[in-house]
């Protein structure tokens, strides 16, 4: 939790080194607008971690404005068919070389 709120404060105060309060290989910040119906709604600042794995999505989620979704190093997100993720707050990934943050499909992919 120190993670998000340390990273919500330099996002208030405007992001000026924020590699200096959390070692991050890739920060990502997505604005969306789209019109998309979902149904599921992340309503308040949220972390999916590595022990809670896998994090799946089994329906259209939006994160609302104004609420962060923080994506912590070593986990897994699954889209468990053709659902979408639509970041509408803001979506922080803190994946490094070592410990990536994983997206992927349960669906098997046809061989090459």
């Amino acid at each position: 939790m120190k993670i998000l709120e340390a990273v919500l404060k330099e996002v208030e105060s405007g992001i000026r080194k924020i590699s200096e309060i959390v070692p991050l290989v890739f920060f990502l910040i997505l604005v969306s607008n789209t019109f998309l119906k979902a149904d599921i709604y992340i309503s308040s600042n949220t972390i999916w971690t590595k022990q809670d794995n896998p994090h799946e999505i089994k329906d259209d989620t939006i994160v609302e404005e104004g609420v962060t979704l923080i994506i912590e190093a070593g986990a897994h997100v699954v889209f468990c068919g053709s659902y979408e993720l639509a970041v509408d707050g803001i979506l922080i990934a803190t994946g490094t070389v070592d410990t990536p943050v994983l997206f992927t499909s349960s669906e098997n992919l046809p061989e090459r």
